[in-house]
């Protein structure tokens, strides 16, 4: 039985790894009202090493050099897609595979704590004023603000946006945009087109 809606194993013998990426389109642009809220969801999953994925996947099972999750391609006007991806030894693939989808999908359908929110809006809003602290990071927030049609303003606005956002809103977007059975795996590396590690 298939896992996912789609899944692809691309065969480079000249890679001694295999990166695997997972993931599905999602309505959105980066105007959109859900957005931050998804945002939030998605790094508690797999922003960084504190993300559920690394602190499972990696620390715990030790099946990977790396997993992270994120979004991708969503601008203004133009929607893109979520993604979560790792790195694996080949013949790790496939319990890799197993490990990270089921943290996904336990994320997308039991969600996450008011907790986990609470830590990740922290983050986010700690990240973001050390971003603003030199001029390079502050003309960089600028220009960013200015491409999504915003005004400076919105620099001063932002943490007040994130630091809104509540669990049931983050929750919610989860419910909405992430489905488990449209998800598309593609893994590349030193593995046969069944995913099976190369002799």
């Amino acid at each position: 039985a298939n896992i996912t809606a789609a899944t692809e194993y691309v065969s480079k013998a000249e890679k001694t790894s295999v990166n695997i990426i997972i993931g599905q389109s999602v309505s959105m642009d980066s105007d959109h009202p859900d957005r931050h809220s998804l945002e939030i969801a998605t790094e508690i999953l797999g922003g960084d090493f504190s993300g559920r994925l690394m602190m499972t996947v990696r620390d715990e099972r030790g099946l990977t050099y790396g997993v992270y999750s994120g979004l991708g391609g969503i601008r203004r006007g133009v929607t893109g897609h979520w993604f979560t991806g790792g790195t694996f030894a080949p013949t790790l693939l496939k319990k890799g595979e197993q490990a990270v989808l089921e943290q996904v999908r336990r994320w997308a359908g039991e969600g996450v704590t008011d907790r986990e929110v609470a830590e990740r809006k922290e983050t986010i809003v700690g990240g973001y004023k050390v971003g603003l602290a030199t001029t390079a990071g502050l003309a960089d927030a600028i220009l960013s603000a200015i491409e999504e049609g915003k005004t400076k303003e919105y620099l001063d606005e932002f943490p007040k946006i994130i630091m809104a956002i509540t669990p049931e809103q983050v929750n919610r977007a989860i419910k909405n945009y992430i489905n488990p059975e449209k998800f598309v795996l593609v893994a590349a590396g030193s593995i046969d087109t069944d995913g099976k590690p190369l002799q």
